[in-house]
């Protein structure tokens, strides 16, 4: 969408929906013509380079050398990404764990204040992280030393210009963006929370609240144990500045989470694990400076605990691990060469094509000579089912009812809800707000054997259909 008038000669929108995490990946469109495994590729480095960065930037704050530095970052790595962690998300810890530094203030104050425009062209939870981040690297490396209400006043400058900072970057981007519907940058705000999430249910067997408690034992432990006896050297308003950090993020965390389209991982817990992690790994690494100077400041961790620190996301991540996906090349040309013979007659004959799958054949020119139909893409109609976006689902029954569109191509639709499963509320927002609506206007003609894809015309004399809303 950033590059929408070179890729399909229309000036479009851009996206109301993580707008950065798109950003960095529209970055391959700069050259034209790189193939569709590039851009793969390219999101998997994204992934893989941006955690990365983030965990050598801890390991060098935390002035860790050797074999130590090594292991640390490995195991940072393992836990960001056990939520996990969006790339988009760590450019602004990257950006904080660079800048930010307690004997160059107006530096840090910059750094501060750019990576919470990131933040705010990135997801409204993470708008005031940036700052908590920074306050928390304040709090911890310097002592209170009887300053008094003086100690706060860089905290209190640091957190008013984050938070405002990333308002007023939300606020220029929905102006700059070119979107009529504002609303959709509020969708979030409008969906339903399913409470159900927390606990374990079909769509995460531990659930939240298990998972994230689960991933958390080991580094609460761990700071029990570095902080038994020798808690009185941390003057009580640093301790509990930090312990209310983690305590808003953490609820914050399981508020976003049971939002409908989330709960499937830990990744809304994001800010609250970043968070988790930098705390922790800062007493360990004797980086929280106590109030006075002490060798150690600290006691330690015991093995046990340690090693349950790396077992835990060790075996979050092992499921992950996937092997490279085949296919039958000579299926898919097939359904390619079949789908390009229909929707080529369909606009030689004066007829518009909607693509709410499968767009990427007309960005990579697999299909040869096709206009793009912007509106109701398959990830944009999903946001405004779960939402209840009734201004433009009612756009969208409009042109099905009028059979603005001579083809369709879509995923396979359903009538009937379900009643289990995984993800079954969002399943069945799509069914009631979607998927019938178009099924009452549309049949399915043709089914592509390579993949759950079918082609839709309209029905000649379509029943009378209900309004999703009555329901």
């Amino acid at each position: 969408m950033f590059f929408a008038e070179r890729l399909y000669g229309l000036n479009l929108p851009l996206p109301f929906l993580h707008p950065s995490r798109y950003l960095l990946m529209s970055i391959p469109f700069l050259i034209d013509g790189l193939p569709l495994w590039f851009h793969r590729m390219w999101q998997a480095l994204l992934w893989i380079g941006l955690t990365s960065a983030s965990c050598v930037l801890l390991t060098r704050r935390l002035r860790l050398n050797g074999w130590m530095q090594f292991f640390v970052a490995c195991w940072a790595f393992l836990f960001f990404l056990q939520g996990a962690v969006y790339y988009h998300l760590q450019v602004c810890v990257i950006l904080i764990l660079a800048g930010v530094s307690m004997k160059h203030p107006g530096r840090s104050f910059i750094f501060i204040v750019i990576a919470s425009l990131w933040a705010g062209v990135s997801r409204v939870n993470w708008f005031p992280v940036p700052a908590m981040f920074a306050i928390a690297l304040y709090l911890m490396e310097t002592p209170f030393g009887g300053k008094g209400w003086r100690y706060w006043l860089i905290p209190f400058v640091w957190g008013v210009s984050g938070l405002g900072s990333a308002v007023i970057s939300q606020f220029l981007y929905i102006n700059i963006s070119g979107n009529a519907d504002v609303r959709a940058f509020g969708s979030s705000f409008t969906s339903e929370l399913l409470w159900n999430r927390l606990l374990p249910n079909d769509t995460s067997t531990l659930g939240i609240l298990l998972g994230i408690l689960l991933v958390s034992a080991p580094l609460y432990i761990a700071l029990a144990q570095m902080l038994s006896g020798k808690i009185s050297r941390l003057h009580p308003l640093r301790l509990l500045a930090l312990l209310s950090f983690l305590v808003i993020l953490f609820l914050g965390g399981l508020a976003v989470s049971t939002k409908i389209g989330g709960g499937g991982d830990l990744h809304n817990m994001d800010a609250y694990l970043v968070m988790l992690a930098l705390i922790a790994s800062s007493f360990f690494a004797e980086r929280v400076a106590p109030e006075e100077p002490l060798s150690p400041a600290w006691g330690k961790i015991h093995w046990p605990v340690a090693v349950a620190a790396l077992l835990v996301p060790l075996s979050f991540a092992l499921p992950q691990i996937g092997f490279t996906h085949s296919y039958d090349h000579a299926r898919v040309e097939t359904d390619i060469q079949k789908l390009q013979q229909v929707v080529s007659d369909t606009i030689d004959n004066g007829g518009e094509v909607l693509f709410v799958t499968e767009r990427q054949l007309l960005t990579f020119n697999e299909l040869k000579n096709i206009p793009l139909t912007p509106e109701y893409e398959q990830i944009e109609l999903m946001e405004m089912a779960m939402s209840g976006n009734r201004e433009y689902l009612e756009n969208y029954y409009a042109d099905l009812r009028i059979h603005r569109f001579a083809v369709i191509v879509a995923e396979d639709q359903k009538y009937v809800q379900r009643k289990d499963g995984a993800f079954i509320e969002e399943d069945n927002a799509w069914v009631r707000f979607v998927g019938a609506p178009l099924l009452c206007a549309y049949k399915p003609v043709e089914s592509l054997n390579s993949a759950n894809v079918q082609i839709f015309v309209p029905r000649p004399n379509p029943p009378s259909c209900k309004d999703p809303f009555l329901e």
